[in-house]
């Protein structure tokens, strides 16, 4: 179990030490398993089964980084203690974490509710120790709220508020740009009455979301109404302190893939040319 922590370390727990429980039992704390501050958030978690799967974890920033790992980066052999996931600046924490099996698109959404989308393929692979690259370009006051990998068949972008209002927006409606980027407002900003975005979802029509208050609510992507970057947000059935449940993410094995001889032969030839250009 890997668990992506909001202070930019991340927790490397074998499921084996983990206690089992009951259905509806608290569970332990993961700091009880391991030394760290028991204040700060969990902000994503993954059931691996071979740390030699060839996917990455990209992590993102309240403050606009963003950086892609390879999992075998995440592997440890002491374990008692946290340690580097992201290495953040003062005042900056992790937002945001999500597993890449292969290149897809990114959305990046901030507090003032600007959201950039590019493809993960832009974001370069590096280690665990980095502080990554520029995801978004942010005016004074904003910050990064949240940021999700978009699957191919998704039509939509689901946005929650503070104020617990929602909208749906067209992924079509949305450019795509180089990153980094300002990106595109998605709803009117009213200076008396300002929504600040929370959440955000990628769907189609009969995807649906969990929302914890003082229960359990499934809101689903149909009851929300579409909306024009332009317009203001409608209310829900979000009517009080709300946290979404996101759940655990199940790391499959992945092979690399085969690089064949005739592309190492072109990598070599390429890099032989590179040498004999810079010797002369």
């Amino acid at each position: 179990l890997i668990l992506i922590l909001s202070d930019g370390s991340y927790a490397y727990i074998p499921i084996y030490e983990i206690n089992e429980s009951k259905y509806k039992d608290v569970g332990d704390h993961f700091s009880s398993l391991i030394k760290h501050d028991a204040n700060v958030k969990v902000i994503s978690g993954y059931i691996v089964k071979d740390m030699e799967s060839h996917v990455s974890i990209m992590i993102v920033s309240k403050k606009g980084y963003i950086k892609q790992t390879m999992l075998q980066q995440f592997q440890l052999t002491r374990y008692s203690k946290t340690s580097t996931a992201m290495n953040l600046t003062k005042q900056d924490e992790v937002v945001a974490s999500f597993m890449i099996k292969e290149p897809t698109e990114v959305a990046v959404m901030t507090k003032m509710g600007y959201v950039v989308i590019y493809n993960s393929n832009q974001v370069p692979i590096s280690s665990t120790k980095a502080r990554g690259v520029i995801a978004i370009n942010l005016t004074s006051k904003d910050e990064v709220v949240d940021a999700i990998a978009l699957d191919a068949k998704d039509e939509y972008l689901l946005i929650v508020t503070h104020q617990h209002t929602t909208k749906r927006v067209k992924l079509s409606d949305l450019r795509r740009g180089n990153r980094p980027y300002k990106g595109d407002l998605i709803a009117k900003w009213v200076k008396s009455n300002p929504a600040y975005m929370v959440s955000l979802f990628g769907g189609i029509s009969t995807s649906m979301i969990t929302i914890v208050n003082h229960q359990h609510t499934v809101l689903w992507f149909k009851d929300v109404p579409i909306k024009s970057k332009d317009a203001t947000f409608s209310s829900g059935p979000i009517n009080d302190r709300f946290v979404t449940i996101k759940g655990l993410t199940i790391v499959d094995v992945i092979e690399a893939p085969v690089i064949s001889d005739r592309e190492q032969e072109d990598d070599h030839d390429g890099h032989v040319e590179l040498m004999q250009f810079e010797l002369k």
